[in-house]
Parts: structure tokens; C-alpha cells; sequence
């Protein structure tokens, strides 16, 4: 079974789309948990009306201590993580079981593709994120974002969840998950996903930003301390 965990925090503009996407996939998506950070907008309100567990604690004020608040509530052998602002496909949930029936696979990913954007926009974000999946795949340090990941449950708690970092706990944990195990880039495992950070910062300030995140985490194994709350 599938578990699905959704890190919030006033996400109430996306949050209902992102469920709603989920729901249409219940024949191999078994429950949809939302970890909720302390929202003061209708975050919660909608959540409830459309996931299985909501769990709302300020203390989790990180996406990956969301995730892991979330996996710990699980009861699915997948977990599988997206964003409040994802919108999976039709073919996600399918993608995710035909990858996990594969002898050894640990972990899976998909492409990712922005959905409120310009064409320009679309196809930096495409080439950029393509990109970083080939060569770090290629490299052996596989980079796995948070929004669109599932993992075997049993071998996610045996590397401790997501690391207690403020970012990049996504790229460290698909990095140190990748030593152990075979891994699957599945392109029918696509999203969608908000293009809000893109828009607000500019392509050329995400791409300086993401080189150098690569960069200390590879050879220093740690991640940037910074980078802006957009919403």
C-alpha cells in the first residue's frame, strides 16, 4: 500500500488541487496524510475535508520534519512525498506500484513540470531539473527532490527519514539512500508543480542558487543555509 505525506504550512491556494489529484488515484494510493506546521490561513480546514490523518503541530516547521512526522504515522510499505503545491498524473500511483515490484528498488522518482508559468519559464525549469537528475544519476549521487519521491517504508526508517537539516533534506537523504540500493526514474511517474518561486525570484537567481546548493552538498555534504519562504 501507498502512503502519501504532504508537508504544509498556508498552502490554502493549493492544497485542495494537490488532494483532489491524490484522491483520483485511491486503487493504489491507500491513505493521504497531511503534516501541517501551525497554518493560520484554511490549510488545516481543507485538509481535513480531503486527506485520512491530519496532523497539525508548530513544532513542525520544516518540510522534512513534516515528512517524517507523517511516515512515522504511516502504514503503507511506500511512502511516497509530494508538495501542497504538486498536482500528480493519472499514471502516478500506477508508476510508483510497477516501480517498487522491481527486485531491489529503494526509491523512485519522476519528472517534474511547472504549471503556472511562461513558456520560457517551462522550459528552463524543464531543462534545469532534467538536467540534474542526469548528471547526478550519471555521477552515482543520485539528487531525488522532495515533491516528488517515494521510498520502501522499512528502508526509510532504516536511514532514519529525512535528515534535521532547514533544506536540501531531500537531496541528502536520496544521496546517502542511493549507497545502498537501486533506485527509478520513472517518466510516468510525472507532476505538475507551482512555477511560484521561478516567478518571484527569477530563473537566473534559482539557477546561481541551485548550482552552489549542488556544490556544498556533494563535496561538503552540506547543504545552503538560506533560501526564501515564498507562498
Amino acid at each position: 500500500m501507498i502512503s502519501v505525506i504532504i508537508p504544509t504550512k498556508n498552502e490554502e491556494k493549493y492544497i485542495k488541487r494537490c488532494l483532489i489529484s491524490l484522491n483520483r488515484q485511491r486503487e493504489y494510493i491507500g491513505e493521504i496524510i497531511v503534516a501541517d506546521g501551525g497554518s493560520t490561513d484554511k490549510t488545516v480546514e481543507i485538509a481535513r475535508r480531503y486527506a485520512d490523518i491530519v496532523l497539525v503541530d508548530p513544532r513542525l516547521n520544516s518540510p522534512g520534519k513534516g515528512r517524517n512526522a507523517g511516515a512515522n504515522m504511516a502504514k503503507g510499505d511506500i511512502l511516497a512525498f509530494v508538495d501542497a503545491d504538486t498536482l500528480v498524473n493519472d499514471e502516478w500511483g500506477k508508476a510508483i506500484t510497477e516501480a517498487f515490484n522491481q527486485k531491489g528498488v529503494l526509491m523512485a522518482s519522476g519528472p517534474v513540470y511547472p504549471y503556472d508559468s511562461s513558456i520560457l519559464l517551462k522550459i528552463a525549469y524543464i531543462f534545469s531539473y532534467d538536467f540534474l537528475v542526469r548528471v547526478t544519476r550519471f555521477l552515482r549521487i543520485t539528487h531525488f527532490l522532495g515533491l516528488n519521491v517515494a521510498y520502501r517504508k522499512d528502508f526509510f526508517i532504516k536511514l532514519g527519514g529525512f535528515p534535521n537539516t532547514k533544506l536540501s533534506e531531500d537531496i541528502l537523504l536520496s544521496m546517502k539512500a542511493n549507497k545502498y540500493g537501486k533506485s527509478v526514474f520513472s517518466r510516468k511517474m510525472s507532476v505538475l508543480s507551482s512555477a511560484r518561486r521561478l516567478r518571484k525570484q527569477g530563473i537566473g537567481w534559482i539557477l546561481l542558487y541551485l548550482i552552489f546548493n549542488e556544490l556544498k552538498v556533494i563535496f561538503k555534504g552540506k547543504p545552503l543555509e538560506y533560501y526564501p519562504e515564498v507562498r
